[in-house]
């Protein structure tokens, strides 16, 4: 695999070092003006850092997708200056990785390129455009009785007021109650921000966006292509890595109990804040599948997530019987040490 790293940084050889040695990845390095003769001359398949120091916001979203929508194209960004506010807008314009100043200082490891190249080998394999897919299958995949209406890979094609198919995820802090109750709410509030800044961080690379939100918690959106559920992976790593996050994430020694409720669904899109005459059977039954139906710190999945789960995956989840005429199944915990 090819990695190619866009910078006028000369500390950005120093950053690739180790994958330089490690000869698993060939390196190139090339200064930032001549982005566009690369592409103009055409390219395999690569892994691309760009490093977006000194450009403005625009340029910067610009560049950002014209590489995204690139076939064959990892698009990574470089941000050794921690000049990026909204690090997580990143994703939503077709990033994969997101370098700050101390990774930067650090140096990329081999083993996180790896995890890039898994991921976008993956969704390579598994995820299709609805374009890829005959109209007949198309029209015979039903969502809750109604036909899907898929909204693509990105949120590039889907416009406010328009009705579309997305993956539903609730997820809520289940003891934020006892918080109150026994600390002040200052710190009641700061715990409620920080899940809020967690889930939207740990989602925001597979396309993930909070889309109602309240105190405890909220419902995110992810486009969905008819093929594939980005959100099932994160789902089982936050609920398998949940101890480690409690003390990195949140420095709470006590825990904090989250629940997770995963859907396809239907609804009407509306900008984030516009959310109040939403009308949906599917975005009503994943609030009720989160809240009153999910056991505190369980993750549940609806029968038309479930079927989307990868098939060496699938042997964490169990049937959990049927809850508003849909089967459900639910992840098995990991056992806690004694």
């Amino acid at each position: 695999m090819v990695l190619v790293v866009f910078s006028d940084n000369r500390r950005a050889r120093s950053c690739f070092a180790a994958l330089e040695r490690s000869r698993k990845y060939s390196v190139q390095h090339f200064p930032m003006n001549s982005l566009s003769h690369w592409l103009k001359n055409g390219h395999g398949e690569a892994v691309v850092y760009l490093d977006v120091d000194g450009l403005n916001p625009a340029v910067r979203t610009r560049t950002l997708r014209r590489l995204a929508r690139r076939e064959g194209i990892t698009c990574c960004v470089l941000d050794p200056k921690n000049s990026v506010e909204d690090p997580a807008g990143l994703f939503h314009g077709g990033a994969t990785d997101y370098v700050n100043r101390s990774v930067f200082n650090g140096g990329i490891s081999p083993r996180r390129v790896d995890e890039i190249v898994g991921f976008a080998t993956r969704l390579d394999q598994r995820v299709a455009g609805p374009s890829d897919e005959p109209a007949e299958a198309r029209e015979k995949l039903l969502i809750d009785g109604r036909p899907a209406i898929v909204s693509g890979n990105d949120w590039s094609g889907i416009q406010p007021a328009r009705e579309y198919t997305f993956g539903m995820l609730l997820a809520e802090i289940d003891n934020l109650a006892e918080y109150a109750s026994q600390t002040s709410e200052r710190f009641t509030l700061s715990v409620a921000e920080a899940f809020r800044r967690f889930i939207e961080q740990t989602f925001a690379p597979y396309r993930g966006r909070p889309w109602i939100w309240h105190e405890s918690g909220g419902l995110l959106l992810f486009p969905f292509n008819g093929r594939t559920c980005p959100a099932i992976m994160p789902c089982v790593r936050l609920v398998l890595g949940r101890t480690l996050d409690m003390v990195e994430r949140f420095k709470l020694s006590g825990g904090l109990s989250f629940r997770l409720a995963l859907h396809i669904g239907n609804t009407v899109y509306r900008d984030k804040g516009d959310t109040g005459h939403i009308v949906s059977d599917s975005v009503n039954f994943v609030h009720h599948l989160g809240q009153k139906y999910t056991l505190p710190g369980h993750f549940s999945v609806s029968k038309y997530a479930y079927e989307l789960i990868p098939e060496e995956l699938r042997p964490l989840f169990r049937p959990a019987g049927e809850y508003e005429d849909r089967v459900i199944y639910r992840m098995r915990l990991p056992i806690r040490p004694r």
